[in-house]
């Protein structure tokens, strides 16, 4: 099953291009078709991206950076490791995570990076987008709050996010507990090593 609304939100927290900006009444209109949300968002989302087809390219592309490259940042485990060795292992955990779903990336990607995790998404089932989404959701909630401070239309992706998940867009920016920082990290994370006291593995799978 595909999900055509969440590559498109791939696509549109991508940098703005001159492709990009040509395909935007197709993006806008396979939205609407896909249904995914509500009709009042869907439209406003749709108002949105038609917006982008009328503005001038290199005005877009250095909005994109005066958000993205200063105040907003889009990958997701910066918000709970910052720059720390566990965000490494943590995209460790989330690159293995993706091999396991036959999902690849290109070298040099960061696998934490939300327009590659949207796309990613859009290739999965309803159940697995939604556990995937459940686990992020306080994340990219907080993203949404800071472009919203920024009075950047990108904070509607965001909300359409957590709206289908059942949850309403926060006013005030989430607070990103420890044990959900615990909990991102058991989710990709392999099962430890053990052994019995006669120095067999207890946890191997042979």
């Amino acid at each position: 099953m595909s999900i055509k609304t969440f590559k498109i939100f791939s696509r549109l927290l991508s940098y703005p291009s001159a492709e990009l900006q040509q395909s935007l009444p197709e993006l806008a209109d396979i939205l609407s078709k896909e249904q995914l949300f509500e009709k009042a968002e869907c439209l406003k989302l749709a108002n949105w991206i038609n917006s982008l087809s009328s503005i001038d390219l290199i005005d877009w592309q250095q909005d994109y950076v005066s958000i993205f490259d200063s105040s907003v940042s889009l990958y997701l485990f910066e918000y709970l490791h910052g720059q720390s060795k566990d965000r490494g292992q943590a995209m460790v955990d989330l690159s293995d995570y993706y091999k396991q779903q036959d999902f690849q990336i290109i070298a040099g990607e960061l696998p934490d990076y939300l327009p590659l995790i949207l796309e990613f998404l859009s290739e999965q089932d309803p159940d697995v987008i939604k556990d995937f989404l459940q686990d992020m959701l306080k994340i990219i909630a907080k993203i949404g709050f800071k472009l919203k401070q920024s009075e950047s239309d990108y904070s509607l992706i965001c909300d359409a996010l957590e709206l289908f998940m059942g949850q309403k867009p926060r006013a005030t920016s989430p607070i990103i507990p420890i044990q959900v920082l615990s909990e991102l990290d058991k989710t990709w994370q392999e099962p430890a090593v053990t052994f019995d006291a006669s120095g067999n593995c207890g946890t191997c799978k042979i």
